[in-house]
């Protein structure tokens, strides 16, 4: 064999080696489920908020009930004793 020939065979040994790593990072990196967890605390905390906001009215006035229900007054919070 030539030189070259050395070579080239070098060359497509070490590009085939370095295909094969990236063929291996680019499955474990499909195949990771690690943050899974995060993003389905993050959707359903999206979810709570956005409830929280289109029903704002009728929750304001539930815990304006719900305190004064407690307390066992309807008038202004703030009175002093």
């Amino acid at each position: 064999m030539s030189k070259f020939e050395d070579l080239t065979t070098a060359v497509a040994v070490r590009a085939q080696g370095a295909a094969a790593r990236a063929h291996d990072r680019l499955r474990r990196f499909r195949d990771d489920e690690s943050g899974m967890e995060i993003i389905a605390v993050v959707i359903i905390l999206v979810i709570v908020v956005l409830l929280a906001v289109a029903f704002r009215n009728q929750l304001g006035t539930f815990f304006t009930d719900l305190w004064s229900t407690i307390t066992g007054s309807t008038g202004d919070l703030t009175q002093d004793f």
